[in-house]
């Protein structure tokens, strides 16, 4: 994640990103934690991969009926398991 990190995580994420072996283990066996993610929005804060969600994915974020919800909202758990649940104006099976 790119951002509020210290400089040893920004060496470390530089590293990463540049050996693909090396990003294929760190994809595999790594967790994002968001905290309760309530203060952090789901398209317009960076807070996975390369950059925000709404730059990302501006289809997907344009057709979102929430574009300032945070991940709170989006994430419902379920079990142990969790899902993701984003609703857009128009269904995206057809």
């Amino acid at each position: 994640i790119v951002g509020r990190g210290s400089k040893i995580w920004s060496n470390i994420t530089s590293a990463v990103v540049s050996n693909s072996e090396l990003h294929s283990f760190y994809i595999n066996n790594s967790l994002i934690a968001l905290g309760d993610g309530r203060r952090i929005q789901f398209w317009r804060d960076k807070w996975g991969g390369n950059g925000w969600l709404m730059v990302e994915f501006p289809r997907l974020f344009s057709l979102s009926t929430d574009k300032n919800g945070v991940v709170k909202v989006f994430f419902e758990q379920r079990s142990n398991a969790g899902g993701w649940i984003i609703n857009f104006k128009i269904s995206l099976l057809a």
